[in-house]
């Protein structure tokens, strides 16, 4: 199947959001002289929510697509969730690593092994937190996706086409009870963070499963852009209810309209239109994935430059000082393993 240049591009855009996400530029806490900063940085911040979900939509359609061809639900997940197995543990010994006090040159390396090892014991004293999100929150992408892929994948080598669907909904709807919507009356509280697993991922997931049986049409990037613009109003206007009636933190990583941005800004990438040539911009949009695990390093070693300044335009640029920075690490990561694997291939024709 052919690259969607789109999809790539909007990949892009959309990890560029979620390095904001995970910034926050503008906060106050770093600006406390400019009250009006803490509306740019909301705006910025709820603004950016559409990107997880278009990952998991995007996610659930390419998958779809090889799923449909193949006939093999288990088997394609299998091939797809292989990488995300090895990754994980990996990057949960990654961020053990105290990147920050390193970056300030405060700890030795006996100082940094034994850190490493305080952040390990602690994990370990929350199993089900380590097991869903690692040692690093943004991990939990990792296993929601491969959670829901197997899901996915379960129900619909049973033929359970609706079933899937009306699980899904379920899912998403315990997921806001036990977050958004956790000091509603209606709200659970479990003291798990349903954040992760695959409570707000399977929705998307399987919503990118049934576009991939339809026919990319240019239609689709104008009923994207409705389906955005209705997803964006929905969830202001949730966000601010909450916060008016029950006292909601105004930062919150999911609510119903949150689905609807993410579907629409998907369904916009894979329309069948002109591309929309940044061929930079496309070529790190392929990267993303490695992008979304490395770049949370780079905010750790940047964090005593980060509160160091304050300001304007330093926040501007930050968030893509670490886009530029993660994409290049990225790169020369894929440079390096594509010399090695070079160097072993040709090891292998020489020997006798």
């Amino acid at each position: 199947m052919s690259r969607i240049h789109n999809a790539d591009l909007v990949r892009a855009f959309a990890i560029i959001a979620v390095i904001a996400i995970h910034i926050r530029p503008f906060n106050v806490d770093a600006l406390p002289d400019h009250p009006y900063y803490r509306l740019v940085e909301l705006g910025i911040n709820q603004l950016c929510r559409f990107a997880v979900p278009f990952f998991f939509v995007v996610s659930g359609y390419f998958w779809g697509k090889k799923v449909r061809r193949s006939g093999a639900p288990i088997t394609t997940t299998n091939g797809m969730v292989r990488p995300l197995l090895v990754l994980f543990p990996l990057c949960c010994v990654l961020y053990l690593v105290p990147f920050e006090f390193v970056s300030r040159g405060e700890l030795s390396m006996h100082g940094v092994v034994k850190v490493m090892v305080d952040n390990m014991s602690t994990a370990l004293h929350s199993p089900l937190t380590l097991l869903t999100q690692g040692t690093s929150e943004h991990l939990w992408f990792l296993v929601a996706l491969s959670l829901t892929a197997y899901i996915a994948a379960l129900f619909l080598r049973a033929g359970w086409i609706k079933p899937l669907l009306a699980v899904a909904v379920a899912f998403y709807g315990i997921g806001l009870l036990g977050k958004a919507y956790a000091d509603t009356p209606l709200g659970l509280h479990w003291g798990f963070n349903t954040r992760n697993g695959p409570f707000f991922s399977t929705l998307p997931f399987v919503s990118g499963y049934v576009l991939s049986g339809q026919n990319r049409r240019r239609e689709w990037l104008f009923h994207g852009f409705l389906c955005f613009m209705a997803g964006a109003l929905l969830h202001s206007l949730e966000i601010a209810l909450l916060h008016m009636h029950y006292g909601t933190k105004v930062h919150q990583d999911f609510v119903i309209g949150t689905y609807f941005m993410g579907l629409g800004i998907a369904v916009m990438a894979l329309s069948d239109r002109k591309q929309l040539q940044i061929p930079i911009l496309s070529a790190c949009g392929k990267m993303s994935l490695g992008i979304y695990l490395i770049h949370c390093v780079f905010i750790e070693l940047l964090r005593a430059t980060d509160q160091a300044l304050d300001t304007p335009l330093w926040e501007e640029e930050k968030v893509f000082l670490i886009f530029g920075l993660s994409a290049g690490c990225v790169r020369l990561l894929m440079a390096l393993r594509a010399a090695i694997d070079g160097a072993l291939r040709q090891d292998r024709r020489v020997q006798p």
